[in-house]
């Protein structure tokens, strides 16, 4: 037995029940009948809340692996940066002074071992945080 009812729905959602129903060829009554039923079941709340928990249990992985490999190219970078630092040729005094490392400019050594090797305070602040996470 099928009851009439009269429904009143906003212009985009008649549009798009308008589209739906004809690409898929099928009623407006019955894409409406098959919608309210798997609204008001009981099952589609737990339904719900599965795909839900499904989409989280992912995005939570997607997100460790992210973690993963930016902590594994901060790690590159640092390696790339004390290998190049070790490797580069030193200043001289010329360049030096062109770089705006005259008159004091200079910067002084580490403060806990008096590091006065190019790129110390650096690495010893990347070490740092690394150790951190």
């Amino acid at each position: 037995m099928k009851i009439q009812a009269k429904v009143f729905l906003p212009g985009e959602v008649a549009r798009v029940l308008d589209e739906t129903a004809r690409r898929t060829r099928r009623s407006k009554s019955e894409i409406m009948v098959a919608a309210l039923a798997s609204y008001l079941s009981p099952d589609s709340a737990e339904a719900t809340e599965a795909a839900v928990t499904r989409r989280l249990d992912r995005m939570s992985r997607q997100i460790e692996r992210l973690e993963r490999d930016v902590t594994i190219s901060n790690e590159a970078v640092a390696l790339f940066v004390r290998t190049w630092l070790r490797n580069a040729p030193s200043m001289n005094s010329s360049d030096d002074q062109a770089a705006g490392h005259s008159h004091g400019m200079r910067p002084t050594g580490c403060r806990t071992c008096g590091g006065e090797d190019r790129g110390h305070k650096y690495i010893t602040c990347s070490g740092r945080g690394a150790r951190r996470r």
